[in-house]
């Protein structure tokens, strides 16, 4: 029996129910923004270090756009649901 074909259904399903439930004054007032994002995320984390007295971290946008080049150069063509054994 498949079942990658029927949970990738349900899941586009249940986004598409998602997407439909939302007015569009709501969705427009969720404009993304990437750097609150950032900003807040950071925030969140050094919070996080610090309850660990370890040291805040700062953005670094050569570091952000290097890991863009090589997530740029991962092969998404053929998603599993399900880890892969590379090993083999």
């Amino acid at each position: 029996m498949q079942f990658k074909p029927l949970l990738a259904f349900i899941s586009l399903s249940q986004l598409l129910s998602l997407a439909s439930a939302a007015p569009a004054a709501e969705l427009e007032a969720r404009q993304f923004d990437p750097d609150s994002f950032k900003t807040k995320w950071l925030e969140l984390h050094n919070n996080e270090r610090t309850t660990r007295q370890l040291d805040s971290l700062e953005w670094d946008g050569n570091l952000a756009w290097k890991a863009q080049q090589v997530a740029t150069q991962c092969n998404v063509d053929n998603p599993q649901l399900w880890g892969d054994n590379g090993a083999s």
